[in-house]
């Protein structure tokens, strides 16, 4: 697949699934062996980690700011923003409204995610959390 048709694929994975919740995509995109970093494997795993997100920030969006492709690899600088109304990592809800920055790298091989790896400032969405101090 081209460079065009691999970012495609991520674009349609993070606005149908992450950002619309349209699972059965997950299925279609995301490859059954599919790693994501350390959290789960496959379809279902992806489908894990999107849900305890979107439990957490049910008004959870997700921008592209950036997309960048070589070969099979494609690259994305995302603006993350949600309202803080269920647990995260132990976190209780605090109402609170949070955007913070992600980078996520994808290989993606005949129309399927293959792997994923992400770095999000976590140290930045505590703070907007209230739990963590501010400097």
């Amino acid at each position: 697949m081209s460079t065009e048709q691999n970012k495609a694929v991520v674009r349609r994975y993070l606005d149908q699934v992450w950002n619309q919740e349209n699972f059965p995509v997950a299925d279609e995109l995301v490859s059954p062996s599919y790693v994501i970093g350390n959290v789960g494997n496959g379809p279902e795993g992806s489908r894990a980690n999107v849900s305890a997100f979107r439990t957490a920030f049910p008004d959870l969006n997700v921008t592209i700011e950036d997309l960048v492709a070589e070969g099979d690899k494609v690259v994305a600088r995302m603006r993350l923003s949600g309202t803080h109304h269920g647990l995260f990592r132990n976190y209780a809800p605090t109402g609170r409204r949070a955007t913070w920055e992600e980078v996520g790298i994808w290989t993606v091989r005949d129309g399927q995610l293959q792997e994923g790896w992400f770095l999000a400032d976590m140290y930045g969405l505590r703070q907007q959390l209230g739990v963590l101090p501010t400097a």
